[in-house]
């Protein structure tokens, strides 16, 4: 992936929700796993509602997640300006993306991390 793209992102902000999701699926909260830690970023943790079954989008939003419209873009981990920029992503170097709610903000963090990823 070369660019920004626009998707739908589940938004978990209490990792409460993480048993909710694995009740619904069998490691249902793996989405949110980066190289056995948790994303880059300040959070909240954010993932593609395309990467796990409906029930379990269904269930995490019934215990207090939300699914918005967000974005897309190429990540790798290793550039401190990123992660240290105060903008709300969720970085996995491990899948060379990352996830924010906001276009200005996938615009600045591909600007400052995303040129490297390819």
């Amino acid at each position: 992936m070369s660019e920004i793209k626009e998707v739908e992102l589940l938004v978990v902000s209490d990792t409460s929700i993480f048993d909710v999701m694995n009740e619904a699926e069998e490691y249902g909260a793996h989405v949110f796993d980066d190289n056995g830690g948790d994303p880059d970023g300040p959070g909240p943790y954010l993932c593609e509602t395309d990467e796990l079954e409906p029930e379990t989008v269904k269930a995490a939003v019934e215990a207090g997640a939300k699914v918005v419209q967000g974005y897309k873009f190429p990540y790798r981990s290793n550039y401190d300006e990123a992660r240290d920029s105060g903008i709300e992503f969720s970085g996995y170097s491990s899948k060379s993306y990352a996830y924010t709610t906001s276009l200005d903000n996938a615009q600045k963090l591909f600007e400052i991390a995303g040129h490297y990823a390819n």
